[in-house]
């Protein structure tokens, strides 16, 4: 298994990506994403992909092989820039290694370069990950955030 020192964070553009890769990043996220009963296809990567505002950031074996991703979608509101992070996901067999940590460095120095006023996520309560977001510097907020799911009416 590779170490943390042998584990390359960059992003990735869907011209970069090999159809190998795009297969490897919907298998990580639908280790994410089958939690919620949905799956991820080639078409929602390459869909997702395609708008200006998502960066795919990766974190890649010296092998080339693709452990761990994470988005960071921009949307500019009157308030100014925001960064939203999407889907965290790493590889379970590379779990507490620091690639979380990695990738979420590597989406804070990207928002601050695009000049981002904030970057927020949601994440359940139960989420193992939350512990992580606070040490990273997230503070959780009080806010009412409400969600209404619609994918199961897709189906």
């Amino acid at each position: 298994m590779p170490n943390n020192h042998e584990i390359t964070i960059k992003t990735a553009s869907l011209q970069d990506l090999k159809e190998k890769e795009r297969e490897r990043i919907i298998e990580l996220m639908n280790v994410f994403v089958e939690k919620q009963g949905r799956r991820i296809s080639v078409a929602d990567v390459v869909r997702t992909m395609e708008r200006p505002e998502y960066t795919l950031i990766t974190a890649v074996t010296k092998q080339g092989i693709i452990v761990g991703a994470v988005g960071l979608i921009e949307i500019n509101l009157f308030t100014g820039k925001t960064g939203i992070l999407d889907e965290l996901v790493v590889d379970p067999k590379f779990q507490s290694r620091g690639i979380a940590t990695k990738l979420i460095e590597h989406l804070i120095e990207l928002a601050k370069e695009k000049r981002m006023s904030h970057v927020k996520l949601d994440i359940t309560s139960e989420n193992s990950a939350n512990n992580l977001y606070m040490k990273m510097g997230f503070e959780k907020k009080d806010d009412n955030i409400y969600k209404l799911y619609l994918f199961h009416l897709y189906k």
